[in-house]
Formats: structure tokens, sequence, C-alpha cells
């Protein structure tokens, strides 16, 4: 008798912790919540979603228009497209404290690294090849399925933070493609 009232007194006191933890919580916090989810699921994961595979697309001839032509209109569209992509990150943040503050996508994008080459040698074409084979037949179809994982969970990291490093490892997979088309605009041995 006295092992089953402590659990049913411990219970009661986990009871009324919760119950006191959610009065005494701002309803602003809740109701921001609540949006940001809305918001989640309605409209940054089905755009971010989309905008992942032409992203992903996009990212293998970022270094080879600014090579051959010497333009930077992919890196620009593509720089926009990963920003898209991160915006459920965003919100996950804003999910997790009940920001107030619309969550944007973020304004630059650390990943990137424009390419630059001294010089195409003949003796490298070997590995130019192989780094096209190894980015068309492995990383692209991989950065494909993985991204729309990445995508999904990208929100739940700040609020389950052994996501973290999983997510860490999902966007070097998503980012692959572009540092294997550097390599083979390159010719990195």
């Amino acid at each position: 008798w006295r092992r089953v009232s402590r659990v049913n007194s411990r219970s009661n006191t986990q009871l009324a912790l919760l119950l006191n933890i959610i009065t005494m919580a701002d309803a602003n916090t809740i109701l921001y919540t609540i949006v940001w989810c809305l918001v989640l699921f309605f409209l940054a994961w089905p755009l971010a979603l989309f905008s992942l595979s032409w992203f992903v697309f996009l990212e293998n001839f970022e270094a080879l228009f600014l090579v051959l032509f010497g333009s930077d209109v992919v890196y620009t569209v593509n720089d926009f497209l990963e920003r898209v992509v991160l915006w459920p990150r965003e919100l996950g943040k804003a999910i997790a404290t009940g920001s107030q503050s619309f969550p944007i996508p973020p304004n630059e994008v650390s990943s990137k690294e424009r390419v630059s080459t001294s010089g195409f040698e003949a003796s490298k074409i070997l590995w130019s090849i192989a780094w096209l084979l190894l980015n068309i037949f492995v990383a692209y179809p991989l950065a494909n399925f993985l991204g729309w994982w990445w995508v999904i969970m990208m929100p739940f990291e700040s609020l389950i933070e052994a996501l973290v490093d999983v997510d860490a490892m999902l966007e070097a997979f998503v980012t692959w493609p572009r540092m294997l088309m550097k390599a083979t605009i390159t010719q990195y041995e």
C-alpha cells in the first residue's frame, strides 16, 4: 500500500509540475510556436523540398559556369536556393524558443567557396574524369536521396541535441557533388 501511495503521489507531483509549467508559460509563446509549426508544415518544408532538387542539381554547375563562362549566375541562384533549403532549420529554432520575430532564411551560407583554377593540365585529365563519374553515379543520387531526410530533420536539431551531428553529416553528403565538381574543374588528385 505504501509503495502504491508513493507512486501515486510522485505521479501527481509530476502532473502538478507539468500543469504549472503550462499555465505559467506565456500565451504568446505558445501561440507563436503553433504559428511557426504551421508555417513549417505548410510552407517551409514544401518549399525546401522543392528547392532541394534544384539546389543539388545546380550545385554541380556552379564551378563549371564560373570557369567556362566567367558567370556567377548559377552561383547566385543556387545561393538563394540553399537559403530556402535551410529555412526549416531557422523555423525549428523559432519553434523551440517560441520566438515572436519571423524566422527568415540565413543571409549568408558559410559552406560555399568560389573555385579558382590556375590552369588546365592535360596530365591530370584522368582525375577529372574519375571525379566526374563519381559525381554522376554516386554523389548526385546520394545527395538527392539524403537531402530529403536532411530537410525533414533540420527543424528538430534545436530540440534534440543528438541530431546536430546527424544534420552536419547529412549536409556534407548533400553538398558532396559541389566538392566533386570543384575537384573535376581543378583536377585535384
